[in-house]
């Protein structure tokens, strides 16, 4: 990643950690990622504000991984939407 553009998205991932903060123990999160926990700080670009969000997002959570050999569960269903013949008039 350039680090230009990193820099450019550290006041946002601020802003997550603030969220993620404040909604630590009042609601449930559902996120999906192509990435695992240990890329995310050379992702987001900030590995001490990175760690600091995964310790509450991870805290008391269900992991669930996929083997990535396995078909992708969206793209199958999106083969099926375009598949399906339309409705004609």
């Amino acid at each position: 990643m350039n680090h230009h553009l990193m820099f450019r998205y550290l006041p946002n991932l601020f802003l997550f950690f603030q969220f993620i903060y404040e909604m630590y123990d009042k609601a449930a999160f559902i996120l999906t990622s192509n990435k695992g926990p240990a890329e995310w700080g050379k992702f987001l670009g900030d590995p001490t504000l990175t760690t600091a969000i995964l310790d509450r997002l991870l805290h008391r959570s269900e992991i669930l991984t996929f083997d990535e050999t396995q078909d992708s569960i969206r793209m199958k269903y999106r083969k099926s939407l375009f598949e399906n013949p339309g409705v004609e008039s």
